[in-house]
């Protein structure tokens, strides 16, 4: 059964008319169809198996650490504390974009263990009710703050009106953390692009980094889009401890003080970083190529793939989010097969299917997942409409017994 909560009133005449609403934005808002819709619970990561999100402004944190107000990773060896820290960072930042810890629809879990997973399992159900936990993702491995046994990021429902500053492109977090890249990205009603994650060769990790941006900058020319679009930037990269000398490349790509959240992943590969993109489409940019709520776009210099697309827009008025979906314990196969039932479940019970779905983030912790991942999907994808995806062998899934998790995000049929 589909749980629903309204978290924004119809809107009135003048949002009809608000600068930068498209129509189908303000009908949509005028008939009261802002909602965030939440499918039952997971059992196994606590949060809900999937969440859709009509068309509403959607605040994307930075990735949040328990942050003392120097900026320095506080509650050293104590991770109870350090969590209910980091998590109190978390909910700053979505104050500050008119958002609460109810509005989250998606949350990302980086831990260094299970053991720090199961914690944040139990903080979690105690913050949460059960009607108002979002779908949650967990991943365990290395972290990009020294210390840090836990980090958070999130996309909630911003509750800014659409003509607001706060509505669309990027705002503070908290300037009390000290951080001060630690700005938030807002996709503002309409349409949103997704990027595969890129990665190019180079000599050392930051030509790498600056190679695969500067890639990265071209596919968004391509769709007549720019750095100023980009909404939130996810990398993953070993040594985790290059952090630094990533988010130095990456900033300069980016105007000064006008960084937007980045998110860290430590992951298993001979290439040092790759790194995907989420930004906003104006109507005024490019309108849509097609009548289906998702279209796809490969960049000329980038061979096309049957099993993952470049790049995906999405069209629809509304966005699903699946929590990381785990298979039953068994062979590598079984969890792969497993995690596609459940997501043809899922997307079906949200009015969507495996032919709309935007971006694809595959955490696989062994080879043989990795490898059946590969064997395994495109028995399940139209080769003409595979979503966008990046896929990391990392750590951990966050539970001993998966070897792969997998989120999501989709579109309904129309």
């Amino acid at each position: 059964m589909l749980q629903r909560r309204d978290f924004l009133q119809a809107a009135t005449a003048a949002a009809v008319t608000a600068g930068g609403i498209d129509r189908m934005t303000a009908l949509a808002q005028a008939t009261g169809a802002n909602a965030l819709r939440r499918l039952s619970l997971d059992p196994l990561t606590g949060g809900a198996r999937a969440v859709s999100v009509g068309p509403v402004p959607l605040l994307h944190t930075p990735q949040v650490y328990a942050w003392d107000d120097a900026g320095n990773v506080a509650t050293t060896g104590r991770p109870d504390e350090q969590i209910k820290l980091a998590w109190q960072r978390l909910v700053e930042a979505l104050q500050q974009g008119e958002s609460s810890s109810a509005e989250i629809a998606r949350l990302h879990v980086y831990a260094t263990s299970s053991q720090v997973v199961s914690r944040v399992k139990s903080y979690l159900a105690e913050q949460l009710d059960e009607q108002t936990r979002p779908a949650i993702t967990f991943v365990t491995g290395g972290l990009a703050e020294k210390n840090a046994v836990v980090a958070f990021d999130a996309v909630a429902v911003s509750r800014a009106a659409t003509d607001s500053p706060k509505a669309r492109g990027l705002i503070a977090a908290n300037a009390a953390w000290g951080k001060s890249a630690a700005l938030q990205g807002v996709l503002p009603p309409g349409r949103k692009l997704y990027i595969s994650g890129q990665a190019e060769k180079g000599d050392s990790l930051r030509a790498c980094t600056r190679a695969t941006m500067d890639s990265l900058r071209r596919t968004l020319e391509m769709l007549k889009l720019s750095m100023d679009h980009v909404v939130q930037v996810k990398s993953f990269v070993t040594p985790i401890t290059g952090k630094a000398d990533v988010e130095d490349e990456i900033a300069k790509f980016f105007p000064a003080d006008r960084l937007p959240p980045l998110v860290y992943v430590e992951w298993k590969s001979t290439l040092p970083i790759e790194i995907e993109l989420i930004a906003t489409v104006p109507s005024d940019k490019s309108k849509p190529t097609t009548r289906e709520s998702v279209e796809y776009h490969t960049p000329q210099w980038l061979p096309a793939s049957p099993i993952f697309s470049r790049t995906a827009i999405i069209n629809g008025a509304s966005t699903i989010y699946t929590g990381g979906i785990c298979g039953q314990p068994g062979s590598g196969e079984a969890q792969v097969r497993d995690i596609f039932a459940q997501l043809q479940e899922i997307t079906k019970e949200l009015g969507s299917d495996l032919k709309h779905l935007a971006k694809a983030t595959y955490y696989v912790a062994n080879d043989e997942t990795s490898g059946k991942l590969n064997a395994v999907r495109p028995e399940f994808y139209d080769p003409n409409r595979p979503p966008a995806a990046s896929k990391a062998m990392v750590a951990g899934t966050g539970f001993d017994d998966r070897g792969i998790t997998l989120d999501m995000i989709a579109s309904p049929l129309k």
